[in-house]
């Protein structure tokens, strides 16, 4: 499979998955799967080394600051997506979404060059933003991803899905 097939079956499985997603959860929920779909991904990334795990916090920081910029140039009273709490149908979502995002890894042809680990955090972002309406705000999806201390190695994502069960 090409790199520009493997994008395309990336995108589908993502754009499927936040579909269904959006048929059994609120959007705020649907954003909470689709950061713990993309902390999946991190999580599988720091599996594989320092510098794959890099990569992958800097593309979505890169994402996430860019669509800031721009709204912000746009409008100076541009004010990020306030990311919510968990809600009742945060555990389909999450199960959907994290499905979805492990389901791209299989496609990975080779594990030096993660591409299509790469392309589904692009679209995950790409996701969330749109679920959200605006950009969250970077500082916010980094405690989501790495957990407000990240020395200690828990997540909020993980702290916040223990009573969904």
């Amino acid at each position: 499979m090409t790199q520009s097939q493997e994008a395309q079956v990336v995108d589908a499985v993502i754009a499927n998955a936040v579909h269904h997603a959006k048929l059994r959860a609120t959007p705020d929920d649907v954003a909470f799967g689709l950061l713990h779909a993309l902390r999946l991904l991190r999580d599988h990334a720091e599996a594989l080394g320092a510098s794959t795990v890099g990569r992958i916090d800097d593309a979505v920081r890169a994402q996430v600051l860019a669509e800031s910029l721009q709204r912000r140039a746009i409008n100076p009273r541009f004010r990020h997506a306030v990311l919510a709490e968990p809600g009742p149908t945060a555990y389909p979502a999450m199960e959907i979404l994290g499905d979805a995002a492990l389901t791209c890894l299989l496609l990975e042809s080779s594990p030096q060059t993660p591409t299509a680990m790469n392309r589904a955090a692009h679209e995950l972002v790409e996701q969330l933003r749109e679920v959200l309406g605006a950009p969250p705000c970077w500082s916010d999806v980094d405690d989501m991803l790495r957990g407000p201390d990240a020395d200690a190695g828990e997540s909020t994502i993980e702290e916040m899905a223990i009573w969904l069960h």
